[in-house]
């Protein structure tokens, strides 16, 4: 009986520590990849920062909302004009949050040939613009396509 027990027992603690070693051998192989992925970031740190200062020295800055609204109006307009695309619904919309920068939300209904379009959209989202498209819709009609397009600009107030 005494001899059952001791068997028993000693199953149990081999058990434990066979649990124990890949515990740890799992907790030791997470720190490993933990250390990894930490010198990745650590290696793109520089990058990151010349980003951020990029976008801090080169995002338009506006007195009030109302002029970063007008300021994105006219640029989808005469890009709109020069690409040959005819607007036929603008209008701003409220924008929930889009991060940490204000920004300004439009939805226009526009017709033009494919073409037309891409270039359009092309120009108006080159990255020194800071104006994104986060929604579009083409449906096609006879010669043209037509399409519903929101645009964002984000930007900064002057202080």
């Amino acid at each position: 009986m005494f001899s059952a027990a001791l068997l028993a027992a000693n199953l149990l603690l081999c058990h434990w520590l066979i649990t124990t070693a890949e515990t740890s051998r799992l907790s030791k192989v997470r720190a490993a990849n933990q250390v990894l992925e930490a010198q990745g970031w650590l290696s793109e740190h520089e990058d990151w920062n010349q980003k951020g200062n990029w976008i801090r020295t080169s995002l338009p800055k506006y007195d009030t909302r109302g002029d970063a609204s007008s300021h994105l109006l006219n640029r989808v307009q005469e890009v709109a004009k020069e690409s040959e695309i005819k607007l036929t619904d603008q209008r701003f919309i409220e924008e929930s949050l889009t991060g940490s920068r204000p920004s300004v939300t439009l939805r226009v209904i526009a017709t033009g040939k494919l073409e037309s379009i891409v270039k359009w959209l092309v120009t108006l989202q080159s990255p020194d613009q800071f104006i994104a498209v986060p929604a579009l819709t083409l449906k096609p009609s006879e010669d043209s396509m037509k399409c519903e397009i929101t645009f964002i600009h984000f930007y900064e107030i002057n202080r």
